[in-house]
């Protein structure tokens, strides 16, 4: 961590049930020849008492015993009792819905998180308006804030206020640097209050393309993901307003990136060949045996959209013989055999004509 300390650590693909944490922190510890596990030779001050050592294990411990229990533990400083009350609370289907809003007003910022989680679990009605209240107010806690808006995503009742969340996305927030984490969550919950069609709503486009680019220009994966999410039904007329960031995300180059999934990418490669873009068609084989990410769930990917190619892609036979080899077969015979080729633009084409 941070300040030295160790949380734990799991390796990949380990069993979320087991911990490794403990073999990990004595293989560090082997080569100084000072493993104090019995306690010998260490520090007291860093010792607990009996007590305090069964209180620090039966922390997380859910008190179920009665509603009025599972609501003080919503105020938890610890994460997982939060949420859990939540869920007991919701598996009683409790009647607590004044209780939970009066957290939500007044309570302190664990326990509005607590009552948030309970606001999910228990679908309580009539409270996308405080939500939304904590969600503009630039004064709350950002955790609280991000908490708030990722349930206003699963409401349908707070689909009328995804203007107002979208206007909240490309406002200037000096607070959320350097990670704009306010943004991830705008952009998760936009894409379900406008699902299943934003261009099916009343849309302000000015508003929404600064949105989506935002997001496409986001650091972190999920948020460029949402980015292209909201633009999988992007009509022709539209594309150039999107079309640049569409392609830096393909090409993949950007270092400051802080996670290298390729989420959004694929889509984009999708949306272009739809709209006839022939660059669509190069980046789609060319990308196929990239050296960095997930190799399978790429070329799985590529290949779905290769098989949807027809005439307009022959010039590309000799490259998919040369990046798939056999198994490029099924794929070239049906371009080679298809009677139509669509018709197909270059990127500086659609530029051209956008002027």
């Amino acid at each position: 961590c941070w300040n030295g300390r160790y949380c734990r650590i799991f390796g990949w693909g380990s069993d979320p049930k087991s911990d490794a944490t403990g073999s990990h922190l004595l293989n560090l510890c082997a080569g100084r020849r000072a493993i104090g596990i019995t306690g010998k030779g260490m520090d007291r001050a860093l010792w607990v008492e009996s007590e305090e050592a069964e209180a620090i294990i039966e922390v997380g411990t859910l008190d179920c015993s009665s509603t009025e229990a599972l609501l003080s533990q919503l105020g938890s400083p610890y994460p997982a009792v939060r949420l859990r009350s939540a869920q007991q609370l919701a598996m009683r289907d409790a009647d607590v819905s004044d209780e939970v809003m009066a957290l939500l007003a007044e309570g302190t910022d664990e326990q509005r998180v607590g009552a948030i989680h309970a606001i999910h679990a228990l679908k309580i009605a009539n409270s996308a308006d405080a939500l939304m209240a904590i969600a503009l107010d630039d004064k709350s806690d950002l955790w609280v804030r991000q908490q708030a808006i990722g349930a206003l995503g699963g409401m349908e009742e707070a689909k009328e206020r995804a203007p107002e969340l979208l206007e909240m996305l490309v406002r200037d927030k000096p607070y959320d640097k350097p990670y704009d984490e306010l943004d991830l969550a705008l952009g998760g919950a936009l894409v379900k209050l406008y699902e299943p069609d934003p261009y099916a709503t009343d849309l302000d486009k000015d508003l929404f393309y600064r949105g989506v680019t935002k997001l496409l220009d986001h650091k972190f994966v999920s948020g460029r993901a949402a980015g292209m999410q909201l633009i999988k039904n992007l009509p022709l007329e539209d594309l150039p307003r999107v079309v640049d960031k569409m392609v830096y995300l393909i090409e993949d180059k950007d270092k400051t990136y802080t996670s290298y999934t390729g989420a959004g990418r694929q889509e984009a490669m999708e949306i272009l060949y739809r709209h006839g873009i022939k660059e669509s068609m190069d980046y789609t084989v060319n990308t196929i045996k990239e050296p960095t990410g997930r190799g399978g769930p790429r070329q799985r990917a590529r290949v779905r959209l290769l098989k949807t190619f027809g005439g307009e892609a022959k010039y590309l036979i000799p490259r998919i013989k040369e990046v798939l080899g056999k198994g490029a077969d099924e794929i070239v015979k049906t371009i080679e055999e298809s009677e139509t080729a669509r018709p197909m633009m270059t990127l500086d084409e659609l530029k051209k004509k956008a002027k």
